[in-house]
Parts: C-alpha cells; sequence; structure tokens
C-alpha cells in the first residue's frame, strides 16, 4: 500500500494566510488547521 500526501495548493496557502495574519501564532495554527479541514473535507 502507498501513501498518498496532500500538499495544500499553492491559492488555499495565500487565502489561509491572509485569514490567520496577525494572530498569535498557537492560535493561527488552530484556525488554519480549521479552516483548511473545512474547505478540503467536501
Amino acid at each position: 500500500m502507498t501513501a498518498q500526501t496532500y500538499q495544500t495548493p499553492a491559492p488555499l496557502v495565500t487565502y489561509l494566510r491572509r485569514a490567520t495574519f496577525g494572530l498569535p501564532r498557537d492560535r493561527r495554527e488552530e484556525v488554519w488547521n480549521e479552516l483548511e479541514e473545512h474547505i478540503v473535507s467536501d
């Protein structure tokens, strides 16, 4: 069995950077992960 790795598309990275800009680091990571999960899970 081969494992597939997921690479976040560049436009999504741009969006997530803008959406989490200015947040404290730990909160930024939490919000980033949650937003990404909601967007890619559809």
